[in-house]
């Protein structure tokens, strides 16, 4: 869309002659977009992209309208400046004084206009020696009609000759501010003014504009703004050093970027101590912060009011008043802490009731009676939980019990059932299902299998390549997660869980990776030479049925990425950390939106610095573990 008028105007052209309103919105977004005369700086008018003949605008760093006949960048044209006079061949005198503009007019002198010599548009002179009719001109006609100063301002009615004009002849009757506000009846309250102390709040609806810096403000609206404009560099995050900042968000790492340390500044470290003893801890401990305030017995007991200043303290100050034990006891009346007292002490009272071990009751038909044994005389009936009887054998005969030492044996017809596993049997009646009941082995067996509660197992054999562990495909393979791997194999054969957490690491240090060699690997994919030898070896290898492995090769990661690269219990290559390609690919990807960035003209990101470990503590725990 766009073509141009015959003057090279530019304008959108139709797009479809049946849909006008698409025109006319075409034709507002374009006129939207290209406003009349721009104010703008030099640079941003060197900047500006659309760009047509004819195009005018008022460029803000000269004070000049600008002309681009052509439409071409860098090509511009005073049409004339605000601070300056108009020049003669724009219309303009060029100066601003009007006796040099009538002589660069054409007239023959520079003297005032007034005067005999010929000027543009006076038609007549007061001078007698030029024809006129000499005097003063008059008021009528635009003069004094006077000669002197006095007499002019009598003529225009002025009032007095000589002072300040009176207030009655238009003047404020006073030669200063002050006298002619006085004399004018100038007051904050009757010209609807405040006074000359008010204030404004900040937030104040009159308060408008921004307070320039000159001036103790940001001249800004937006704190990136203000930052700016004060020369604090960047417009977001943390201040620079070089801006006179820390450039961190935290207080470790400000006093990182400046190289503050304990060593540097003179000063302990952060977890340092002191004993009680030491020189450097003077002066005393108040009470409000857990001390005594004192450096004295005496005056500590009476900083904490404690009464006495030596000796025992006093029962009136929550003391005791004894030194002893036996001695505090009789003072403060108390009795030892392993005293006893008789059921029929006189000092015991009252009955112990049920709900605290006792009967409540002083009688024993009282007693049985609070504890609902029904009768209160006599055997205690078996329907109130006794046996109704005095002696074991009524009892047992009447709770139809046999005799504590009666027995059974195993084969008697009152034994029935199998003796559970809780309860020390096996649950069965056989021994195969006593041994499955036990999670039993049988006595000649061996220990190839390792079984669960179900049929599944794993299995340690041998075949062609050495040992093999495995199991069936519900015991491992049918089980699935969409995690990320966490297992490892030690080059000893032992299973562990991957972790990535700094409490497992020791020395971190920063890798140095080329962006660009990383990318001269080559991705693959192959047949795995172990699965075909085995199926070969097996008899059951199917060419039609092999699956290719993607990845790299080690022999060609090496040379351009290393720290991929595992290795065996001897240090020779062995395989590839898969996991950390894409750590090892965040230097690329930092140069590429740098490059971007400096392509499009945009700030780079500020990246995030890396922290720094101190390993110190581990190291010195782990040597205290191996020495013990």
């Amino acid at each position: 869309m766009g073509t141009s008028t015959d003057k090279g105007y530019p304008y959108p052209e139709s797009t479809d002659d049946d849909k006008p309103r698409i025109d006319i919105e075409a034709l507002a977004l374009f006129v939207s977009g290209r406003p009349g005369i721009q104010a703008v700086t030099t640079a941003q008018r060197n900047e500006l992209t659309e760009l047509w003949a004819g195009q005018v605008i008022f460029n803000l760093t000269t004070g000049e309208l600008q002309l681009n006949p052509t439409g071409t960048a860098g090509v511009w044209y005073s049409i004339f400046t605000s601070v300056a006079p108009l020049p003669i061949n724009r219309g303009g005198t060029g100066l601003a004084v009007a006796p040099s503009m009538l002589v660069n007019l054409g007239s023959t002198a520079a003297a005032s206009p007034l005067q005999a010599s010929p000027r543009p548009g006076v038609t007549g002179v007061l001078g007698t020696a030029n024809g006129g009719t000499g005097g003063t001109l008059p008021v009528a006609n635009g003069g004094t009609g006077a000669t002197t100063v006095a007499a002019a301002r009598n003529a225009l009615g002025l009032g007095n000759t000589a002072g300040p004009v009176p207030v009655a002849s238009g003047g404020t009757g006073a030669a200063n501010a002050e006298d002619a506000r006085t004399a004018l009846g100038i007051t904050p309250a009757n010209i609807g003014a405040a006074t000359s102390g008010h204030g404004h709040a900040l937030t104040d609806a009159n308060i408008t504009g921004t307070l320039p810096v000159n001036q103790g403000g940001t001249g800004a609206t937006t704190a990136a703004g203000a930052r700016n404009a004060l020369g604090l560099g960047n417009t977001s995050g943390p201040v620079p050093v070089a801006n006179g900042g820390t450039g961190a968000a935290t207080a470790a790492d400000a006093r990182s970027a400046l190289g503050v340390t304990p060593a540097n500044i003179g000063a302990a470290t952060s977890g340092h101590g002191h004993a009680l003893t030491d020189a450097n801890i003077t002066g005393t401990l108040p009470v409000n912060q857990g001390g005594t305030g004192a450096t004295t017995a005496a005056g500590a007991r009476n900083a904490l009011g404690l009464g006495n200043t030596t000796g025992d303290l006093p029962i009136a100050n929550g003391g005791t008043g004894a030194s002893t034990a036996s001695d505090a006891r009789a003072n403060l009346g108390a009795a030892s802490a392993g005293h006893g007292h008789s059921l029929n002490d006189a000092n015991i009272t009252g009955t112990l009731p049920v709900s605290q071990g006792g009967t409540g009751a002083t009688t024993a038909a009282a007693a049985r009676n609070a504890f609902g044994l029904g009768n209160t005389t006599g055997d205690l009936p078996v329907a109130n939980g006794g046996t109704g009887a005095s002696t074991a054998s009524d009892a047992r005969a009447n709770l139809g019990a046999a005799s504590a030492s009666h027995g059974h044996s195993l084969t008697d017809a009152n034994i029935t059932g199998t003796l559970p596993v809780n309860q020390g049997g096996t649950g069965a009646t056989n021994a195969t299902a006593a041994r499955a009941n036990l999670d039993a082995a049988r006595t000649a067996h061996d220990h190839d299998r390792i079984y669960d509660s179900s049929t599944r197992y794993l299995q340690i054999t041998t075949d062609e390549d050495g040992p093999r562990l495995f199991g069936p495909p519900g015991l491992v393979y049918d089980r699935t997660y969409t995690l990320p791997a966490n297992a490892y194999i030690t080059n000893a054969g032992t299973f562990g869980r991957a972790t990535s957490l700094k409490s497992a690491k020791l020395d971190v240090e920063d890798q140095e990776i080329d962006p660009l060699a990383i990318l001269n690997i080559h991705p693959r994919t192959w047949i795995d030479r172990g699965s075909v030898q085995r199926a070969i070896a097996g008899g059951y290898d199917d060419p039609e049925k092999r699956v290719r492995a993607f990845g790299a090769v080690v022999e060609e990661v090496l040379p351009y990425a290393p720290y991929l690269v595992t290795t065996d219990a001897d240090g020779a290559p062995d395989g590839l950390a898969y996991d950390r390609v894409a750590v090892a690919l965040i230097p690329t990807l930092r140069a590429l939106v740098e490059r971007v960035c400096a392509l499009e003209g945009t700030p780079a990101p500020e990246w995030a610095e890396a922290p720094e470990y101190d390993d110190t503590e581990t190291w010195a725990a782990i040597a205290q573990l191996a020495e013990e």
